[in-house]
């Protein structure tokens, strides 16, 4: 029994330098950008996250739809009327894009103030925006990583 344990630690060792080499390469950068949505150019921001392109586009799809009622057409997605007070106190509209790259996937979002806002606090924060998408793509590395650990915890208990 000391032999099973002293393998099984040593497993959830190497395990661990494993996942946090891969932890430590996952950096999140968020860079400026335009994109052509709805035949106009917007400047928006967008992170590339090296994880599959179809868990990166359902997850950006529920994290979206938190704000507001999401519309999709192909791989572009907005939210009219959305809500999300870190940005701003007004009433925004969200411009977002998904694309597949050599590593993963690409998202692009910008924001607008909605026409007609009567709120008095109607500032957009762009840093605030930043920090909106590099928390998702942080959020998506913590899962990738859990999901990763619970599978190396199931075949260790085999």
């Amino acid at each position: 029994t000391i032999e099973i344990l002293y393998n099984r630690s040593l497993m959830y060792l190497i395990l661990f330098l494993i996942l946090s080499l891969h932890a430590i390469g996952q950096q999140v950068l968020i860079q400026e950008g335009e994109e052509i949505i709805e035949n106009q150019s917007k400047k928006g921001y967008s992170t590339t996250i090296e994880l599959d392109l179809s868990i990166i586009t359902k997850e950006w799809q529920k994290k979206l739809k938190e704000s507001g009622n999401l519309k999709s057409k192909s791989n572009i997605y907005t939210v009219e009327m959305a809500n999300i007070p870190s940005i701003s106190s007004a009433s925004l509209k969200i411009y977002s894009k998904v694309e597949a790259t050599i590593k993963g996937g690409k998202v692009w979002f910008a924001v607008d103030l909605m026409p007609n806002t009567n709120q008095t606090d109607n500032n957009i924060s762009g840093e605030n925006a930043k920090k909106y998408l590099r928390d998702f793509a942080v959020q998506l590395y913590i899962e990738d990583i859990n999901s990763q650990i619970k599978d190396a915890e199931k075949i260790l208990n085999i």
